[in-house]
């Protein structure tokens, strides 16, 4: 009985974080959506995107994203946490699951992305396959031990805190690479 419960309980966790981020994926999908990945340009927008995002989500988490640590030092070009701890964001660091839930998350949704791209565009965040086994660690952890009462709210709270970083980052490029073309 024991075991179901814990089941349930990671299930049910899951289910909230994706409920806990659902506005926000969508309204960042939709703005991600809206770059043309056919074109140079339109990849490079989208590369500049993920590029900041990913350095600030790092910042604040500082440099602790559970199995997405190795993910984000490499996509931001950091050899480890202490060279992040320097830029550390101000308030209360990310909770590291909830970084880990976000990015390797995103990962597969890169992944779909990266298999409508000619082999040739297939650069930057397109390049690397997903880590699924750094998803699969995660999704294991946390199905072992889910979390609850206010580490839960916490992690909940953070991931959508994650979404806003990309959110903002987005709309701050995106909008100021429109109005440069303009």
């Amino acid at each position: 009985m024991a075991c179901n419960t814990k089941a349930a309980a990671q299930i049910d966790f899951r289910s909230q974080l994706r409920e806990a981020t659902a506005e926000r994926h969508k309204r960042l999908d939709a703005r991600m959506g809206a770059i043309d990945l056919s074109t140079p340009a339109g990849r490079s927008k989208f590369q500049r995107v993920h590029d900041l995002a990913n350095a600030r989500v790092l910042a604040a988490c500082g440099g602790s994203a559970a199995e997405a640590t190795d993910y984000l030092a490499r996509s931001t070009g950091r050899n480890s946490a202490a060279e992040v701890e320097e830029q550390h964001a101000p308030g209360e660091a990310i909770h590291p699951d909830a970084v880990a839930y976000v990015m390797l998350g995103s990962q597969l949704g890169l992944a779909y992305l990266r298999k409508s791209l000619d082999a040739s565009h297939r650069t930057g965040v397109f390049q690397a396959e997903p880590d699924l086994q750094s998803w699969k660690s995660f999704l294991a952890r946390i199905a072992a031990n889910p979390p609850e009462g206010d580490r839960r709210e916490r992690i909940l709270n953070d991931s959508a805190r994650v979404f806003d970083i990309f959110l903002s980052v987005a709309d701050q490029t995106l909008s100021s690479h429109d109005q440069e073309t303009r």
